[in-house]
């Protein structure tokens, strides 16, 4: 294990082992350059305690990314501040003013060094236990992949809901889906920041955003599943939460279960990009779609997926 130890919010590190032996310093500029120190570190975690995406430069504020060399935040802030004229520029780093002031979760800056604002944990306590039970499993396993599954719901054949657990294929195929590696980076930042309580990180195909994820998915049935993640494509939008079961303090990892709970009907089958996710189309011609095949084929099914995995937050 190997702890950072910082001064005056952030502009000199010191990184050491366990024994508090020294193994490398870094210097920074006011706006996080690196002034002085070794290229190679023994931790990603560098100006301010954030951690620093090798090859591009650019620092991991937990909710944005944030870059030392134009001294500005790369994405703007979700929160429209108060505070004046300066303030109001949601691009800007800390009000233009490094020396007094840090921001260490991207949202909100506060005066003082970064770890008195939003501490970054060595050996967080464990937290409660809050996770669900699981509902049992089929004995052996549910076999079925997600070509089954649709067939299922095309055919009106089959079971009307499954459940999958890890080592289920559908469900170790979904947990290859590029929005759970996505999710677990969230969970990291918060674990980070202390916060151990029930988490949500639904996909969703809503918006202008959702359509490149329409034209993957489409490609992906057009070329076998070859194109993408084929557990996905069936899937759509999904609802996904994960609850914290253990954290290791030590080792830099928690336990986490999740939970990605899914409906298929005919209107979710025939969203169309943008206006099927409005709250019109979701309100009142889905149901209404949805009523003209209450039983049979293409009729309403479900699915449940449930699996833990261990992540790392340092």
């Amino acid at each position: 294990m190997f702890y950072l130890l910082g001064d005056h919010l952030g502009s000199t590190n010191i990184i050491a082992n366990e024994d508090g032996d020294e193994l490398a310093e870094l210097r920074y500029k006011a706006w996080g350059e690196t002034r002085f120190g070794p290229a190679a570190t023994h931790t990603d975690y560098k100006y301010t305690g954030q951690r620093e995406e090798a090859g591009i430069g650019l620092y991991y504020y937990n909710a944005r990314w944030y870059d030392p060399v134009l001294g500005r935040f790369a994405q703007a802030d979700t929160i429209v501040p108060g505070g004046g004229p300066m303030a109001w520029d949601r691009y800007t780093y800390v009000a233009n003013n490094p020396l007094r002031f840090s921001d260490p979760s991207g949202m909100k800056m506060c005066e003082g060094e970064a770890w008195q604002c939003h501490p970054v944990p060595s050996s967080p306590a464990p937290p409660p236990p809050n996770p669900p039970t699981v509902p049992p499993s089929p004995e052996g396993g549910d076999p079925a992949d997600p070509v089954e599954v649709g067939l299922e719901w095309l055919t009106g054949e089959g079971p009307r809901h499954h459940e999958f657990r890890e080592g289920d294929e559908f469900a170790e195929l979904l947990q290859e889906h590029y929005w759970i590696q996505r999710a677990k980076q969230e969970i990291a930042a918060r674990i980070r920041g202390m916060n151990y309580s029930r988490g949500s990180y639904d996909y969703s195909l809503a918006g202008l955003q959702g359509i490149p994820k329409y034209v993957q998915d489409y490609t992906n049935i057009l070329t076998g599943g070859r194109a993408g993640n084929l557990a996905a494509t069936f899937l759509g939008s999904y609802d996904l939460d994960y609850y914290v079961v253990e954290v290791d303090g030590k080792s830099g990892t928690t336990r986490v279960l999740f939970h990605v709970a899914n409906e298929s009907s005919l209107s979710s089958a025939t969203h169309p990009p943008v206006l099927g996710y409005t709250e019109v189309y979701l309100e009142e011609i889905g149901p209404a779609i949805d009523a003209l095949v209450p039983t049979g084929p293409m009729s309403k099914v479900t699915q449940d997926f449930w699996w833990t995995e261990t992540v790392e937050f340092r």
